[in-house]
């Protein structure tokens, strides 16, 4: 039987198997479709440029990149190389392929500008000048060509990549993010989202993929993972019944105070308040002049962040003795610390009237049944987990359409999902009983935050089982940082105004400080208001229509990124 026949019969039973696969989900005339994009697409190899352990082999990579292949080639007919690199040089080694690029691609057209000019001088002389017609770079073919593997069975050749191409490249950080996007190194990705990559929308947190967006446009696909805790205010539901509190009226730490001492007074065996308590819902606008970082906890200029704050929530802030929630606060926890209330090394298993604890949405499942779970904050999206890890196509790509396929399928396929994160099961990792997955070695070692959406892989031992359950729920309730993407321009602030900042937040904290019971923290609180809303020269280091302040760039900031309406 010649091959020509061999090949026919092999298309009509492809075609067969698939219109009876797709009965169930799709119609017939659906399924033909299907048959016939796939029958009409090229062959083309892509390249992708990734994050690896140090621990990861050669031989492990190559079998991996074996096995995505045999994947990637069946679903889509496309070959990629992978580049395993660590992130010490994975930078280093994309920015040097780039600049080689953009220096070959100068060079060329130097070359047709030199030829042009000798074209133009020989024809002025009345010569003919040989030209060559210049190189191409595209490397496609049909897949009507075939190449006999090594089993000498035919197969469908896969053009080698051009020395130009760059396709699918990990970015991470949000300041190297920005460059690319910036440079123009990073394909914009949004008519894809809208088009053939749409269902990553449904497996990317809207919260990721807001941070994605740079200048109204698209440039990389977060990976998509567990973001942030929570911070709850757990009060004890049996306590709250025996001593007639209603506990919709608990919503903040202060609203507890008096619950929390009527047990302590009444029952001696639970514990008052479990565990340390610090300031919740704040945000600090201050800055260190020596290395620009913002200052956590050592400024007096704040602003109070409620639950529900977002991207888009204007702030406010001011010193924090201006502002209840805060004050309220700092009140109820030096009057625990006066009565002796808050046992810091309590055990959180054993009964207690009120406790603040950080963590994920598991906590609901622990302590939900016997505790009322207020939230104090929501799991918010700082810039290290927003950008921990991304995948982005390049402007030197072959094809953005296919790349943004594979990048696709990374995010919501299992199967490749962990090939890429794990290697090859029985090789390099087993399925438990309960679903969890052991690794068997450290040849093949990646990062879960760096190669695509967590929830789409296995969990591994010691998680549970449900870690990507509770992730999602968790996810629900995210909120991007409202300060997110906002840093001090060092030349447009005003270093005096900051200086008085610091040196009088610095005043004001050691006098909190030295407060030793509830009434001097009272007397304390009312007599710093008093005295910095006086204090003209802190006061205007603290406005927001005086140039060159802190509180002028933020505003500055926010108005351009959220103009008021009308």
């Amino acid at each position: 039987m010649n091959k020509r026949l061999i090949s026919l019969m092999l298309a009509v039973l492809t075609l067969f198997s698939v219109l009876l696969t797709s009965c169930s989900s799709t119609s017939n005339e659906d399924a033909m479709n299907d048959v016939t994009d796939e029958a009409s697409r090229y062959t083309t190899t892509l390249n992708m440029y990734v994050v690896t352990e140090k621990e990861t082999t050669p031989e492990a990579a190559a079998k991996v990149n074996d096995a995505i292949n045999k994947i990637t080639k069946a679903k889509f007919k496309t070959q990629v190389n992978i580049y395993f690199n660590t992130l010490d040089n994975h930078y280093a080694l994309l920015d040097e392929k780039f600049a080689k690029i953009e220096a070959d691609i100068a060079a060329e057209e130097e070359a047709k500008k030199a030829l042009k000019k000798a074209q133009r001088e020989a024809k002025a002389r009345g010569e003919t000048l040989a030209t060559t017609a210049p190189e191409t770079t595209s490397d496609e073919t049909t897949a009507e060509e075939t190449i006999l593997n090594e089993y000498g069975l035919s197969e469908l050749k896969y053009p080698a990549e051009s020395s130009r191409q760059v396709d699918i490249i990990f970015v991470n950080g949000y300041d190297r993010y920005l460059q690319y996007c910036d440079d123009g190194i990073l394909e914009r990705l949004d008519d894809e989202l809208s088009s053939g990559s749409k269902k990553l929308k449904d497996y990317i947190n809207p919260v990721f993929m807001d941070a994605a967006v740079v200048n109204g446009a698209t440039y990389a696909i977060p990976n998509n993972h567990t973001i942030g805790e929570y911070t709850y205010l757990l009060v004890n539901k049996e306590m709250a019944a025996k001593y007639s509190y209603d506990l919709s009226e608990f919503v903040d730490l202060a609203s507890v105070a008096e619950f929390v001492e009527d047990v302590a007074k009444h029952e001696p065996t639970i514990t008052p308040v479990c565990g340390d308590i610090e300031l919740t819902n704040i945000r600090y606008l201050s800055l260190d002049k020596e290395t620009l970082e913002f200052i956590p906890d050592r400024s007096i200029v704040a602003a109070y962040v409620s639950p529900t704050a977002g991207y888009s929530s204007r702030l406010t802030f001011r010193n924090i003795f201006a502002t209840r929630q805060i004050t309220d606060q700092l009140k109820t926890i030096k009057l625990f610390e006066e009565k002796d209330l808050i046992k810091k090394n309590a055990d959180p298993s054993k009964p207690f009237a009120v406790s603040i604890m950080k963590g994920g949405y598991e906590l609901n499942d622990v302590y939900g049944e016997d505790y009322h779970m207020i939230v104090l904050e929501n799991p918010m999206a700082y810039e290290d987990s927003l950008y921990a890890g991304m995948f982005g196509v390049t402007q030197y790509t072959k094809d953005l359409t296919r790349s943004m396929e594979i990048i696709t399928y990374i995010n919501t396929n299992p199967e490749l999902r962990n090939l890429l994160q794990y290697g090859i099961e029985n090789e390099n990792y087993v399925i438990n009983e309960d679903g969890t997955l052991t690794r068997l070695n450290k040849t093949y070692m990646m990062d879960l935050l760096k190669t695509g959406n967590a929830f789409v892989a296995y969990p591994e031992e010691g998680m549970p089982v449900n870690a990507w359950d509770y992730g999602k729920k968790q996810n629900i309730d995210a909120r991007l940082d409202p300060m997110n993407g906002f840093e001090f321009d060092a030349e447009a602030l005003n270093w005096d105004y900051m200086d008085i900042m610091n040196n009088t937040s610095k005043t004001y904290l050691a006098g909190l400080a030295d407060c030793k019971t509830y009434d001097d923290v009272v007397a304390f609180i009312d007599r710093a208001y008093e005295e910095l809303t006086a204090n003209t020269e802190f006061a205007n280091s603290t406005k927001i229509l005086v140039e060159g302040t802190p509180n002028f760039l933020y505003n500055e900031w926010h108005t351009m990124n959220w103009p008021p309406e009308g």
